[in-house]
């Protein structure tokens, strides 16, 4: 019998273990191709055209006229450069990894007469396209099932336009719990000696670093020794400087920018408590992240934070742009011990349960197996 073959377009980390892990579990089911959203060197394009100009040249032309059918000449010439080489096999199944690579490109899925899912990670739902209230029809009509990362990212997929009652998962992002492994930690007894406060992620707005440093500013108006870390780079740098300046925070706030996975990994290490006081965010790794190296967590409650850390066990939730509630709640395990030790202890467990890398790739290769079944 012919094995099933599927492609998959990721541009998340668990695809490559997917598609091994799939190959593995279903042998019979066929091969999985994890790819990015197509994008091609000069040469790499030329060789790999002429290429298929001598092995496929009826499919190669064809695929070029339904590209030009589908979306006109221009981009349909522009879409054709960039994807005419998934035209090498017949695949089942095609699952594009963020709402807004489904919207452009779901419609060679009528080419292969293939099955899709789209998965819908948080700015994609969020704030992309918000002014269209269409801009995600076709994604909605066109898509066999839709993946959220968790329950308030659906609840906005409904909100704009999705039918509750099609195929849809809950899958939340997962880490490898073992590369981010902390140590006991304790809050420092020496009043000289800094609390080491860190937030990690791009410099955008999205990430609501002012009421980070808000709160930060609440802190040290009451006394308290602390030190905050922000690791990270982006558009929003020189916003993020005047703020430390106009708040006077200079000597209070270190801009670590960008750091290899190792180097955050170690200043993670430093750390007592980890800071995220984004005002959108689908889920957020880096979070996750955290509670593994028991780094317990104040955070926003901005989309799927919510459902990342458990409020009251590994961390505390605040109502987003909420400075003073933020710094009430560093406060809080500041000046409790006992409770700092527990969420220690408990961070790590949750990720471990609910945030696995391993889970979640078979929990993709088996909705994979039930779509082509």
């Amino acid at each position: 019998m012919m094995s099933r073959e599927f492609s998959v377009t990721f541009a998340s980390r668990e695809g490559r273990s997917a598609r091994v892990n799939f190959a593995q579990k279903y042998p019979s089911n066929g091969h999985l191709l994890s790819m990015m959203k197509p994008t091609q060197r000069p040469i790499e394009f030329v060789v790999t055209f002429l290429i298929y100009c001598f092995t496929q040249p009826v499919t190669l032309t064809q695929f070029l006229l339904f590209c030009i059918k589908k979306k006109g000449k221009k981009d349909g010439i522009k879409w054709f450069m960039q994807t005419f080489p998934l035209i090498k096999k017949p695949w089942s199944l095609i699952h594009f990894e963020f709402g807004t690579i489904s919207r452009e490109l779901i419609f060679i899925a009528d080419f292969f007469k293939a099955q899709t899912m789209t998965s819908f990670r948080g700015y994609d739902i969020a704030y992309v396209g918000l002014e269209n209230p269409t801009f995600y029809s076709e994604v909605w009509k066109k898509s066999t099932a839709i993946h959220f990362l968790g329950n308030d990212l659906f609840q906005k997929g409904v909100n704009r336009g999705f039918d509750p009652n099609k195929p849809y998962f809950l899958v939340p992002p997962a880490i490898f719990p073992e590369k981010f492994t902390g140590t006991d930690r304790f809050l420092p007894t020496d009043q000289t000696q800094p609390i080491k406060i860190v937030s990690v992620g791009r410099l955008t707005w999205k990430k609501g670093y002012v009421f980070g440093l808000m709160a930060v500013k609440n802190l040290i108006n009451e006394g308290y020794n602390v030190q905050y870390q922000i690791i990270g780079t982006g558009e929003d740098l020189q916003s993020i400087q005047y703020h430390i300046h106009d708040m006077g925070l200079s000597n209070f706030v270190r801009l670590e920018g960008r750091k290899s996975p190792i180097e955050v990994a170690e200043l993670l290490n430093k750390a007592h408590l980890f800071l995220h006081s984004a005002v959108s965010e689908g889920f957020c790794n880096a979070v996750v992240e955290a509670q593994a190296m028991g780094l317990p967590v104040i955070c926003s409650d901005a989309e799927g934070l919510s459902e990342n850390i458990a409020d009251g066990e590994t961390g505390f939730l605040f109502h987003r742009r909420n400075a003073a509630e933020a710094s009430d709640l560093l406060k809080k395990l500041i000046d409790d011990p006992v409770l700092y030790a527990s969420m220690n202890v408990a961070g790590p467990k949750r990720v471990a349960l609910h945030f696995d890398i391993k889970k979640q790739v078979a929990t993709f290769s088996d909705i994979y197996r039930k779509m082509l079944n």
